[in-house]
């Protein structure tokens, strides 16, 4: 046990976080041999964590040992084996100053590193349209990028809570320095693909080739035809199907990430007409990262929208595409609910076996 540092990994959302997650929660006994604990011990109680910390616990929804996550969060970390633990919630970053200034009493005067993973705008706005998409959004595209980049109505405020890099560190500083807060950069597109986990690691003095990579989960994206189709489908379900208990476990990982993702599909771009935004937005950020003082893990220039981000016009969806996807997408629910039924029915009369056995 010690009371060393407390790395809290905040986001940004869509920066390769749930791989991040999954694949430091799959090799507790490699962290915890080099002295790096998680904290909470899995990603439902982390998530307990944040809802309790911004007073978004839902009656009948959240198990009713949430209400005291916050209260047992001190006593995890202080149980928490070796020399430094690693907290890890995208959603953390929403939070307002008041909710780190809890979070901050939590932690009882341990030290405070931050670690936030950032990519492109190019690429992120895209990306967190698809996630409004899973979690039940009726936006469509074009009008959720015009929201974005106007930075105007619901819509826009809710992407610049979660995305606005500057802003957010600055909501941050109350419990951390500048010195300790760690902005990691997403690589561009067609670099390896572990620069993002060598980079991450070297923060937390983890080895990342001590890792196994064995059963672990990322937020795939969907492709156009999958997202369209997921947009219509939430234009016709049921107002109780959104209850985040029910809709995350079904539509949001069962469907959308489970079924959808899997057949791919064509990227989404921007409009080569938010190309000069783009740029004018990634050099504020850059500026502000120059001068904030921050730790940057990476090349700043990865900032820079990349060509590839860009189509020069958005073609409306085929209409085949989008039928071929929902085709696709009930063979795949109905093989699975064939197989699951093959299951129960070979369990069951393995169980009649051995009943009769002991007859």
């Amino acid at each position: 046990m010690s009371d060393g540092p407390v790395y809290l990994h905040i986001g940004l959302k869509k920066t390769g976080t749930s791989y991040l997650q999954s694949l430091l929660r799959a090799n507790p006994d490699a962290l915890g041999a080099q002295g790096l604990t998680m904290v909470p011990h899995n990603q439902i109680a982390s998530r307990q964590l944040v809802r309790a910390l911004k007073d978004q616990l839902q009656e009948g929804v959240d198990a009713p040992r949430a209400k005291r996550a916050l209260e047992r969060f001190p006593r995890e970390l202080a149980s928490a084996p070796g020399d430094r633990v690693l907290v890890s919630d995208e959603v953390f970053g929403g939070s307002t100053e008041e909710q780190v200034a809890r979070l901050g009493e939590a932690l009882g005067g341990r030290e405070a590193h931050l670690l936030l993973t950032v990519r492109d705008i190019a690429r992120t706005i895209p990306s967190a349209w698809q996630q409004t998409v899973k979690g039940g959004s009726q936006v469509p595209y074009e009008a959720f990028v015009d929201a974005v980049v106007s930075r105007e109505g619901e819509v826009a405020a809710g992407f610049w809570r979660a995305y606005d890099v500057p802003a957010m560190l600055a909501r941050w500083k109350g419990l951390v320095d500048p010195s300790r807060m760690h902005v990691v950069l997403l690589p561009p597109p067609g670099a390896a693909p572990t620069v993002l986990l060598d980079r991450f690691c070297g923060v937390l003095g983890i080895d990342p080739a001590s890792l196994t990579a064995e059963s672990v989960r990322a937020n795939e994206s969907l492709g156009r035809a999958q997202a369209e189709l997921l947009l219509r489908i939430n234009g016709l379900l049921a107002p109780p199907t959104f209850r985040r208990d029910l809709h995350g476990p079904v539509l949001k990982r069962g469907f959308a990430i489970g079924v959808l993702a899997p057949q791919k599909g064509d990227r989404i771009p921007m409009l080569a007409q938010h190309r000069a935004w783009c740029e004018e937005h990634a050099r504020g950020v850059i500026e502000a990262l120059e001068s904030g003082g921050y730790d940057v893990v990476g090349d700043l220039a990865e900032l820079h929208p990349h060509d590839s981000a860009f189509a020069d016009e958005l073609t409306p969806v085929d209409e085949r595409e989008v039928t071929d996807a929902a085709l696709r997408a009930l063979a795949t629910i109905l093989d699975g609910q064939v197989a699951d039924l093959r299951r129960e029915r070979d369990a069951n009369r393995a169980a009649r076996a051995q009943q009769r056995d002991r007859s």
